[in-house]
């Protein structure tokens, strides 16, 4: 015999978008599943202990579900620098500037999510980026993380000149005598990445519980994360959805039947690499 739900929620003046059409009705939600649409059926729901939403006049949908995203790296940025708030050069830099002044104690400045269309021929500088920030070296990745704008001193640690050599993966964005410009691509961004201070486990949970509270205010309700990590160079995402999963500030699940899948081959050069780990909703 089935148990009885322990969560009714009737959501009521909103309009729902249902079968391609727009209709202004009820809705009866029981344990985070829709149990009923329409007046008649929520009817009959109602003398039992509900509790009732009023929508507001609003679109009422099922959550979304995202099949492929990456929300540690996302949370990386929120709890740094997040350039996606800007879609200007002078806006990234103030941005840049006001964190770095901020942040005094940081021997790094990192964030990202800078988008190409912002710069000419898509390519920042150094130059600029040393305009606002030259005593500490500058990584920042751009919007889809194939492309990495750098200042003048993370390419000196990282012994970028003239005469490096572009690696078979990637490119070193340079000038018309051959100088590099700052920017780097795809594989030539490991240059600099493997430089920079790995993430704590604090600033990794921190930043994925700011990155899901994001996704939830977007209507985003469910994922797939495409890139689950785990070893001493990757992002070790894998550990922290160890630490939050049953802390209380999970607000979705994973899979059972995907949870911590079985790791590929490890290859030398790279972290682990995990089949993308499913995130569902979690029944509230």
């Amino acid at each position: 015999m089935p148990s009885e739900p322990t969560r009714r929620v009737i959501i009521a003046n909103g309009r729902l978008f249902v079968d391609g059409y727009v209709r202004d009705q009820p809705i009866a939600v029981e344990d985070g599943r829709i149990s009923a649409i329409g007046q008649e059926a929520v009817d009959a729901l109602a003398p039992r202990r509900t509790e009732e939403i009023d929508a507001g006049g609003g679109l009422v949908l099922p959550g979304f579900q995202d099949s492929h995203i990456h929300v540690h790296h996302a949370g990386r940025d929120l709890v740094t620098i997040d350039l996606t708030e800007s879609d200007t050069v002078e806006g990234y830099l103030r941005q840049i500037a006001t964190y770095a002044r901020n942040h005094p104690e940081a021997e790094w400045i990192r964030g990202g999510g800078w988008s190409m269309p912002a710069f000419p021929g898509g390519v920042p500088t150094a130059a600029m980026l040393d305009a606002v920030v030259s005593d500490r070296p500058v990584y920042l990745p751009n919007s889809d993380g194939h492309g990495a704008w750098v200042n003048s001193k993370a390419m000196e640690l990282a012994g970028i000149d003239a005469g490096t050599p572009q690696p078979a993966d990637g490119r070193i964005e340079v000038d018309a005598e051959g100088y590099p410009v700052g920017c780097l691509q795809e594989g030539a961004m490991e240059l600099v990445s493997r430089l920079v201070p790995k993430f704590t486990d604090a600033e990794l949970d921190e930043g994925f519980l700011r990155a899901q509270r994001r996704l939830l205010s977007w209507g985003v309700t469910a994922w797939q994360d495409a890139m689950v990590e785990s070893g001493e160079r990757g992002l070790d995402n894998l550990a922290s959805y160890r630490r939050l999963d049953g802390s209380g500030e999970f607000a979705v699940e994973t899979d059972p039947t995907r949870d911590h899948p079985r790791p590929r081959r490890r290859n030398r050069a790279r972290p682990a690499v995990r089949p993308p780990l499913l995130l569902l909703p979690r029944r509230v």
